[in-house]
């Protein structure tokens, strides 16, 4: 019988990953014919009791509660990463620069920079490494790949990726490190492994554009009070912005003068349907619609009107209410218009002259109707069918 080498392994956390990864351990070498033999060496968490009852339960030799004994011993071939992600990097780098392999949860780092330093550190020493992108393995996967690859499926022309999880679903559960911006939020640790599906199925991924939507904007704090959930990846926002202006050029508008304000028209709407009476300051936003409709005021030219000319405006539709009576409804060219204003209808047949009773725009009524307002006008002396489209 050979003799088969073994591979110890520290491990650095315990949370669900972890024992998500010691079970791939321990069950591996009892289903598989894999080269090495697995030992569970030395388990590292945020305290000794911690580390300690992770060891007895997973089956460790040895815990610690300093991640950095992992990297230093030399009795560990292996060191496992299943911290939080805003970790990854300081703890592979260093495991990388001790020679050892490593095994890091995705994501790799929630930065692309960061990601492709740790690479290239790996590949300049020649160390083994893997990420947790596990989904990769399952053999539905490995199927789709060969029907793409082969043609079966035909031109493939869009991917739609979902990856929905629901421990995190209810507003009560408390503040964790999967809420903090440094890790990345829900894209990260969530969304890349959509993103390494479709990597893996369909080759590089050229661009990418998207948007960010962050359902529970608070939530409780293990010690007591709320504390706000802000994922939002600013680097992420900016790339978007920087698209959008190259996009607005190509099609000949000035891309880096116009200006861009980001927000959530969904949780804005959401929050007004819930408060219609939500004011400035009550709502991050109800404040960006408000900062938005702030630059447009700004940046658009408010339109010459010509209101010192006759009322002028063509029918472009007429339906009647019943009890009110006739409504026309049009752009106004010019001059302006006042309910108890007398007005005449000029068309194909002779001139009429009707009372103005009521104006209306986009459902608000107003006392006075402008050039340039696209309004209702409601017609007192007149029937339906009296008024053609195109009549002025």
């Amino acid at each position: 019988m050979i003799r088969k080498p073994t591979l110890s392994i520290g491990l650095i956390g315990s949370g669900f990953m972890g024992k998500a990864h010691v079970f791939g351990f321990a069950t591996a070498q009892k289903v598989f014919d894999i080269p090495a033999k697995v030992n569970l060496h030395t388990l590292a968490d945020i305290d000794q009791q911690t580390a300690q009852s992770a060891a007895d339960e997973f089956g460790f030799k040895n815990s610690t509660d300093n991640w950095r004994d992992l990297v230093n011993n030399p009795e560990i071939d292996i060191i496992d990463i299943t911290a939080p992600n805003a970790l990854h990097k300081e703890m592979a780098l260093e495991a990388i620069s001790a020679r050892k392999h490593v095994y890091c949860e995705k994501p790799l780092a929630p930065l692309f920079s960061d990601a492709l330093e740790m690479t290239n550190a790996a590949e300049k020493m020649g160390v083994k490494t893997q990420v947790g992108f596990n989904y990769l393995c399952n053999p539905m996967i490995s199927l789709a790949k060969e029907m793409i690859a082969s043609g079966e499926l035909g031109e493939i022309r869009s991917y739609r990726g979902i990856h929905a999880e629901d421990y995190m679903s209810n507003a009560n559960d408390p503040f964790t490190f999967r809420h903090d911006p440094a890790g990345g939020g829900a894209l990260a640790d969530l969304g890349s492994h959509a993103l390494a599906t479709a990597e893996f199925l369909l080759g590089e991924i050229k661009e990418v554009m998207g948007d960010c939507i962050n359902l529970i904007s608070e939530r409780p704090e293990i010690g007591g009070g709320n504390k706000a959930v802000q994922v939002d990846d600013d680097e992420l926002i900016e790339l978007v912005e920087l698209e959008l202006r190259d996009l607005l050029d190509s099609y000949d508008y000035p891309g880096d003068d116009i200006p861009f304000v980001a927000g959530s028209a969904l949780l804005a709407l959401n929050k007004v349907t819930e408060n219609p009476d939500c004011k400035p300051g009550e709502d991050k936003w109800v404040d960006q619609i408000f900062a938005l409709m702030k630059e447009v005021d700004e940046y658009i030219p408010t339109p010459k009107r010509e209101v010192d000319k006759d009322f002028l405006m063509a029918i472009e539709d007429v339906f009647s209410i019943t009890g009110r009576g006739t409504v026309a409804t049009g752009r106004i060219e010019r001059g302006t218009v006042n309910i108890g204003d007398n007005v005449e209808l000029i068309g194909l047949n002779e001139i009429k002259s009707v009372t103005v009773t009521g104006l209306e725009m986009f459902q608000k009524s107003l006392e006075q109707g402008l050039a340039g307002d696209n309004i209702g006008i409601l017609l007192r002396g007149v029937q339906k069918t009296d008024i053609l489209r195109g009549m002025v």
